[in-house]
């Protein structure tokens, strides 16, 4: 397949993914005011603590099976007697180690006292079927039936929360039940989408099988560690040092980024698929270093953009009691440039099933985070632990960046590194500044240096909405 058909299939794999997402995702987040009104600032803080460790625990359980799911499905997509053999396997598995550890949590919980626990044992356990299934959609190739699953996901957690929330007020139990009930609707979409009863067989299930998946995933394990890591050790640590109210803070300072990895997520998704289908053509080299640069690029000028508005409209979206996130968002936005470098570099390594270097870079990272978060919590506050973030990513960019090029050689633009360097840097300051005249002059800037970095990008996708749209013209002349 050429490079013209490479991207465009990558393109295309992004946009059907990107219109399941992102209605419900930032609808999601433009929802964050109607939350902080109904929940006070300790139980915002308790609601996402909680989640967080949902997030924690669910890749744990499973020890990362689901994402074995999706690569070695991508190998037999044409071979259904492989595809049942792994989707048997899959479940199996998946069912055997969540009920166990399920039945820990709940044996602990007689001794520890953990709120709302049984909503929370079965939100884990939903969380693990929803993301099964979605993964299997991905790796049989059906990523309409993907999307419109997390478009079912997205949507139903909205309208439930506000059915819970605000006409049902329910408080934090709210949430859970909001969570539980999408997930279902999601598995059971895909399930009969998938038609997953014909792959699921207790004859094919086979303990070497098993094993040899649980090789590939039991390395992934320490990648998925790393976001509790950076995201539910800041949240830990900043609750026993300071408090749970201070925690709901933070919190609303990383809505801001959540929403730019939201996006990029969408990208990498398609990302990762497109580069374990073409890691063994010629032209990877080449192929991948265009893809990497480019999407590095738009993705940088979009964490641009943010710290760029964020100023003009975070009165609107935020309630006086959370005005001190504003002071964290700029750290918290910039790590995120290196979260998604990484995140693509970490794609690759799935691709060529070198699991193991994404253990080791990420439990590294992890380290990093956790070491500088509580040497500075006490001096710095808050800003401990969004600099330890942003320390964090750095050091994992800078590893899988190096590490990579055994298998794959990239070349980053040297001249286009130090212009975003010192974009950031002049964002920042006015961002900081915080004057409305610079505010305006901020948008315009990173708008103006945006448009110029991406030039070409820009030219690419109006080049293909043209071919598009002659493509249409001269099929209805015919």
């Amino acid at each position: 397949m050429s490079k013209t058909s490479k991207g465009k299939e990558l393109a295309k794999n992004t946009f059907i993914i990107l219109v399941g997402k992102i209605c419900t995702q930032f609808l999601s987040f433009f929802l964050l005011p109607l939350y902080l009104s109904v929940l006070e600032t300790s139980e915002f803080g308790i609601v996402d603590l909680a989640t967080t460790y949902v997030t924690l625990l669910a890749p744990c359980i499973t020890l990362q099976l689901e994402q074995a799911a999706f690569r070695f499905l991508v190998d037999v997509r044409k071979d259904k007697k492989g595809t049942k053999e792994i989707i048997s396997n899959i479940f199996a598995a998946i069912l055997f180690l969540s009920a166990v550890t399920l039945l820990i949590i709940k044996i602990v919980s007689l001794f520890i006292h953990i709120p709302y626990i049984d909503l929370l044992l079965v939100l884990i356990f939903m969380t693990i079927v929803s993301g099964i299934c979605l993964q299997i959609a991905r790796g049989v190739g059906d990523n309409l039936g993907y999307s419109i699953g997390g478009f079912l996901a997205g949507g139903s957690t909205i309208l439930f929360n506000i059915l819970f929330l605000v006409v049902i007020p329910l408080g934090p139990a709210g949430f859970f039940l909001s969570s539980i009930i999408a997930n279902a609707i999601c598995s059971v979409f895909i399930f009969f989408r998938c038609g997953l009863v014909s792959y699921i067989g207790f004859k094919d299930i086979s303990k070497n099988r098993i094993f040899e998946l649980l090789r590939y995933s039991i390395p992934m394990v320490p990648n998925s560690i790393i976001w509790w890591v950076i995201n539910a050790s800041d949240r830990t640590i900043i609750t026993i040092f300071l408090n749970v109210s201070i925690n709901g803070v933070y919190a609303v300072s990383q809505k801001f980024s959540s929403a730019i990895m939201t996006a990029f997520l969408v990208f990498n998704t398609s990302w990762t698929e497109s580069a374990s289908l073409y890691l063994k053509d010629d032209d990877k080299d080449s192929f991948i270093t265009k893809t990497f640069s480019k999407m590095l690029r738009f993705f940088s000028c979009l964490c641009l953009g943010v710290i760029g508005c964020v100023p003009l409209v975070f009165s609107l979206l935020v309630k006086d009691e959370y005005i001190d996130a504003y002071d964290f968002i700029p750290a918290l936005v910039i790590s995120c440039v290196f979260n998604m470098g990484s995140s693509m570099l970490g794609a690759i390594y799935v691709a060529l099933k070198k699991t193991k270097e994404i253990a080791f870079t990420s439990i590294l990272a992890g380290i990093i985070n956790v070491a500088v978060n509580l040497l500075c919590i006490k001096s710095w506050g808050l800003h401990a632990a969004s600099i330890s973030t942003l320390i964090a990513f750095l050091v994992l960019f800078i590893f899988r960046f190096f590490g990579i090029q055994k298998h794959v050689r990239i070349r980053l633009n040297t001249l286009c590194v130090i212009f975003l360097i010192i974009a950031f840097s002049i964002t920042t300051f006015l961002y900081y500044f915080n004057s409305f005249v610079g505010n305006i002059i901020n948008l315009i800037f990173v708008i103006v240096f945006s448009a110029l970095l991406n030039i070409n990008f820009i030219k690419e996708l109006l080049t293909q909405k043209l071919f598009l749209r002659n493509s249409k013209s001269n099929v209805r002349k015919s």
